[in-house]
């Protein structure tokens, strides 16, 4: 099949990679799995320990159902900087400009960052769009290309988690003009982002000290969920959260956080509920959508 691309998002404790491409219906998954990394071998999206990951990535290189020639890499890191904007229509190369500004308060900013940016809303009533803007440091992006070159993997693209998530939600019309948050649990990392009337608006990331599953594991990951639906209400934008999708926890721990997000009228829903944009090749059943949500948002261009 034509246009496959193969995913491979960059987690502190492993790599996610699938294999699929978009199709009108969905998102067609020929291929995934996860393969760890050593302790300490990527660390907040950056790569401490190249010959670890190397090794990984020679024997995701070797699995010809999982790889091909269009590779596509996803960063989660808190190092990229990340600012909403609300801008007047213009070209690209203004908008780049206007990228930049955004971040001008920012002194350790200047030309050893990349600048982009996502198109959140793209016209209101004053002609005026809701953009997000994203700085990387060149060097974070260098280190990838250079270990992947070394490899002789010739990179299609580099995305960032945050806007592989915006690119999700869009794919799924259930979650189309809604409020909520989507939580990625990874161990004792936690990314969170608060979606308002089905558009981004805000993500958190934390990293909780209890082991994980215990009862103040829950009591830390609650106390989390609350710090974001207080945010939520102090910005008085009229919509009220009340359904948090969810990966990385069984079935079982999530309804130890249901009964206690009850009393707060909350709702935590797994995120493998969501599969109806989802296609799968013969004999694949993909049962966890939700680990790989960043992987299926790289692969979506476009809502569905």
């Amino acid at each position: 099949m034509k246009n496959l691309e193969t995913t491979l998002c960059f987690l502190n404790d492993k790599i996610s990679v699938l294999k699929g491409t978009q199709k009108s219906k969905g998102i067609f998954v020929k291929a995934y799995d996860s393969f760890k990394l050593r302790e300490g071998s990527v660390i907040n999206g950056v790569i401490t320990d190249s010959y670890n990951v190397s090794d990984v990535l020679s024997e995701i290189k070797s699995d010809r159902k999982l790889f091909g020639k269009n590779v596509s890499v996803i960063i989660d890191s808190s190092l990229i900087h990340t600012k909403l904007a609300v801008v007047p229509l213009m070209n690209e190369e203004k908008l780049i400009v206007a990228v930049k500004n955004e971040f001008s308060g920012i002194e350790t900013l200047g030309d050893d960052y990349f600048f982009d940016y996502t198109v959140i809303s793209p016209k209101n009533a004053e002609n005026n769009g809701t953009i997000l803007c994203y700085a990387i440091q060149k060097n974070m992006i260098k280190n990838y290309i250079e270990l992947f070159g070394s490899l002789k993997i010739k990179l299609k693209s580099i995305d960032t988690a945050l806007n592989c998530v915006i690119k999700y939600t869009r794919s799924i019309r259930e979650l189309a003009n809604k409020s909520y948050i989507i939580l990625n649990v990874n161990s004792s990392n936690i990314s969170s982002f608060l979606f308002v009337n089905g558009r981004y608006y805000y993500s958190s990331r934390a990293r909780l000290l209890n082991e994980f599953g215990t009862e103040e594991y829950f009591s830390e990951l609650v106390s989390h969920i609350s710090s974001i639906i207080q945010f939520n209400k102090s910005q008085r934008n009229g919509s009220e959260v009340n359904e948090i999708y969810i990966s990385g926890l069984d079935e079982r721990q999530i309804s130890i956080l249901n009964g206690i997000l009850n009393e707060l009228n909350l709702t935590v829903l797994s995120l493998n509920i969501f599969k109806s944009n989802i296609i799968t090749g013969r004999n694949i059943r993909m049962t966890n959508t939700g680990d790989y949500i960043y992987n299926i948002g790289a692969l979506t261009e476009r809502g569905l």
